[in-house]
């Protein structure tokens, strides 16, 4: 018997175009299907508000409850069952204003579960559909994605990435002051110490995960196209040759050395996020970037294949997101897939317009619960 935590039961009120829904999970995939625009990627949005301030989306809190003149009554909410199959916990997100901003607010009907270290036992992984566009779109939509894997082996990470990032504004905003003093020398200074430290910690986490990413290539290179990733930042290739201390030192003076050119910019020119991700193929001896359309679909199956094999050995209990995945596989990477979810102890959670990616005799059919919106 399983006792990896999974969701049991849904609710959710007034909640984007769901006045009230109600779902019952029974098996460990849902597949949640209907016609553009009926809700299926706002359940998934709910479910990923747990374990984010702003959801997989990003989106305003203030945009999520239902403004329909219709309801008489302010309630709105999502409320969630989480199981063991030894006993449930419930828990509920709402919403409060506060001076024009909302705040996200968890509650647990036990007041004495603490919601982090609940919400700590369980990982979130999940594939939008702009994922289609990753050798299309820019640098930052690679990094994102391969972070938001990281972040379910490395939950450092995450707070580590959201450090630098906000030391990185704050850089640019001083410097975009113009203002001297030896208090404002002194905080900008100690500023460039930290985002040289964690930007450090930043490409070193990122090399350590792709490593295990090209080591599970390998191994499994019967079945598909050895894959070799990296990164094209210069700190990246730096690392790979000096110590992270001597890293740590070259990185602060290139930060002071673009003080000037970052304030007229705006930007920082230097830095842990000025990479990007490198996918070679070694069976065509080229880059991913430089494949088809079809054979870079394929890479991203692979990678996202590696991936589920890498969390079904870390035996760490997970909620996965999958929106309009199956929308332009074939069958075959569909099967392939959906039999390492079912390897895993995860619960998978999947949108699409139709259920018609499931063959009427697919050996997976029973094991999928399906939901009509």
């Amino acid at each position: 018997m399983s006792f990896s935590l999974k969701i049991k039961k849904i609710i959710l009120s007034n909640y984007r175009n769901h006045r009230s829904l109600k779902l019952d999970i029974k098996k460990k995939i849902i597949f949640i299907y209907g016609k553009n625009g009926s809700g299926k990627s706002n359940i998934l949005e709910a479910i990923s508000l747990l374990f984010s301030n702003t959801g997989f989306r990003n989106s305003k809190l203030e945009n999520i409850p239902n403004k329909s003149v219709i309801f008489k009554t302010p309630l709105f909410g999502a409320s969630f069952t989480f199981s063991d199959n030894i006993e449930d916990t419930k828990i509920g997100i709402s919403f409060i204003k506060k001076k024009d901003k909302f705040n996200k607010i968890i509650k647990f009907e036990d007041p004495t579960i603490k919601s982090k270290s609940f919400l700590n036992r369980i990982k979130i992984f999940s594939v939008l559909p702009s994922v289609g566009n990753f050798f299309l779109g820019n640098a930052s939509h690679r990094r994102d994605f391969i972070d938001s894997m990281i972040f379910t082996q490395n939950s450092l990470h995450y707070d580590t990435l959201t450090k630098y990032n906000k030391l990185q504004l704050e850089r640019i905003k001083i410097l975009k002051s113009k203002k001297e003093n030896d208090y404002i020398h002194n905080w900008l200074l100690s500023i460039e110490k930290q985002m040289s430290r964690l930007g450090v910690v930043l490409c070193d986490n990122r090399r350590t995960f792709l490593k295990i990413i090209n080591d599970f290539s390998i191994k499994y290179s019967e079945q598909f196209p050895i894959l070799n990733i990296s990164l094209s930042g210069k700190l990246d290739k730096k690392l790979i040759k000096i110590p992270a201390l001597e890293l740590e030192e070259y990185f602060l003076f290139q930060l002071k050395k673009n003080r000037e050119i970052d304030r007229l910019c705006g930007k920082t020119q230097f830095g842990a996020n000025k990479t990007d991700i490198l996918i070679f193929n070694k069976e065509r001896n080229d880059f991913a970037s430089n494949c088809s359309t079809g054979e870079q679909k394929v890479t991203l199956i692979i990678i996202l294949f590696l991936f589920l094999k890498i969390i079904k050995e870390s035996k760490k209990n997970f909620i996965c997101l999958f929106d309009d995945l199956f929308s332009t596989l074939d069958e075959k990477y569909i099967d392939l897939i959906l039999n390492e979810i079912l390897s895993l102890e995860s619960q998978t959670w999947i949108t699409g317009v139709d259920s018609s990616f499931l063959k009427i005799n697919s050996k997976y059919l029973k094991e999928v619960m399906f939901v009509n919106l």
